[in-house]
């Protein structure tokens, strides 16, 4: 916002579709596998998931294993299914995978693991700062790759506004940054 003082930017956290080509909105950031026609996507965060928990929740050991992954300690986000599959690619078939808590968005169970109350299968992006301060650990795992993203959705034409390009451009930086 310091870079463009002038420029206006409301923001609204809404699950809602929004119609850019009727509403007046110039950009979205959408989850998920594409966009309608006549659209442009690009990608702001990729959706690899990596399970997480609290260094508290496996002391005094500093790295958890596949093995500490029970169905009881699963934390879910509104994506349950996600974690059958990353027990079906890493050997994990024992863990029911329809036991543990859910929560309808994914901040819920990262905070969740944050408070040693279990695993979370989070979006490495999501979790990098935490990881590298030490307050998630990542089990050593390979991560479930999926083809879902975090997409900045918008009109061609809206690029034709200097303004406009220009906070695109800052937005995709901040999310390659980070």
């Amino acid at each position: 916002m310091r870079l463009a003082p002038d420029v206006d930017v409301h923001v609204s956290t809404s699950d809602r579709v929004v119609d850019l080509a009727s509403e007046d909105i110039h950009f979205a950031v959408r989850h998920g596998l594409g966009v309608a026609p006549g659209l442009l996507a690009e990608v702001l965060v990729a959706d690899d998931l990596v399970p997480v928990c609290s260094p508290r929740l496996i002391a005094p050991r500093r790295v958890p294993r596949v093995t500490d992954i029970t169905g009881a300690r699963l934390l879910h986000d509104g994506h349950r299914g996600d974690w059958r599959l990353w027990c079906e690619a890493n050997g994990a078939l024992g863990v029911d995978c329809n036991q543990g808590v859910v929560f309808t968005h994914s901040n819920g169970s990262i905070e969740a693991a944050l408070a040693g109350r279990g695993f979370a299968l989070a979006r490495q992006g999501f979790v990098a700062q935490e990881i590298a301060a030490r307050a998630l650990v990542a089990v050593r795992s390979a991560a479930l790759a999926t083809p879902l993203a975090y997409r900045l959705v918008h009109r061609p034409e809206v690029l034709v506004d200097p303004a406009l390009r220009g906070f695109r451009d800052w937005i995709t930086a901040q999310a390659t940054a980070s």
